[in-house]
């Protein structure tokens, strides 16, 4: 019997024992976030970031799941455009790791209807619906308002999550755009692990492990046009692909 077979009891046990954790977690805390909800929309967001940030390192504790951060981390006294890769929903939760100040994620707006839980997506997140002309518009609209207003915008410039062999999927223009518009640096941020920790593929059993949150330098958008969108997303693209590709050689060599 393979190793894969042998574990596979205990996997499903730990999967089980993630999704109840983090049900009870949500379920408890539910009537604070939906009363908190109700307040001004940034100040709603201020106060369940923070709520989430340490609920969400207790829950991470209890699955056995840690992290480390390399890179130097970017300074909280000016606004920017997150671009994050995307491996699997655990993404989510490691936002409130990596960003140590209160930050919008353009997000799908579906998950926005599933009942509690959507309640906090929408508060933490900006819904786009991308087969929607008008819900993009609107939504690069809402994220150029955040951004003037001084709270830090997320990204997943992938737009969905990995299911082939590339490093890494085409970006989409949003978040380029975005930051060239308002002139705020971008930092690329690569999560090393989740793929292993919480695969992608809904027949996959969770495990724990180790996370590592890799922090690129800023990139300005200083003095940048929109006519640069192109050169700017290739320029992100290129550091987060070698970043990536040099963690996969480190790893394939142990």
């Amino acid at each position: 019997m393979s190793r894969d077979n042998l574990l596979k009891p205990f996997r499903i046990l730990y999967t089980v024992w993630c999704i109840a954790l983090f049900a009870v977690v949500i379920l408890g805390f539910f009537p604070l976030i939906l009363l908190i909800s109700f307040l001004p929309e940034d100040s709603a967001n201020r106060i369940i970031y923070y709520i989430v940030k340490y609920i969400g390192k207790l829950w991470f504790l209890c699955c056995g799941i840690y992290w480390v951060r390399k890179g130097e981390e970017p300074s909280s006294k000016e606004s920017y455009v997150y671009v994050i890769n995307h491996g699997s929903y655990l993404d989510a939760a490691i936002l409130f790791l990596a960003l140590h100040h209160p930050f919008r994620a353009l997000a799908k707006f579906e998950m926005e209807k599933i009942p509690i839980f959507g309640t906090l997506y929408k508060v933490m997140t900006i819904g786009v619906d991308r087969s929607s002309p008008a819900s993009r518009a609107a939504s690069v609209q809402r994220m150029l308002d955040k951004l003037r207003n001084g709270v830090d915008i997320v990204v997943f410039p992938e737009g969905t999550f990995k299911k082939h062999d590339d490093i890494l999927l085409p970006f989409f223009n949003g978040a380029f755009r975005i930051a060239i518009e308002t002139q705020t640096p971008i930092v690329p941020i690569l999560i090393e692990g989740v793929e292993d920790i919480m695969p992608s593929d809904a027949t996959s059993f969770y495990r724990p492990g180790k996370l590592t949150l890799h922090y690129l330098p800023a990139i300005t958008t200083k003095g940048m046009t929109l006519d640069d969108t192109e050169l700017l997303k290739a320029k992100v693209y290129a550091e987060m692909k070698a970043c990536k590709e040099k963690w996969w050689l480190s790893t394939s060599q142990k």
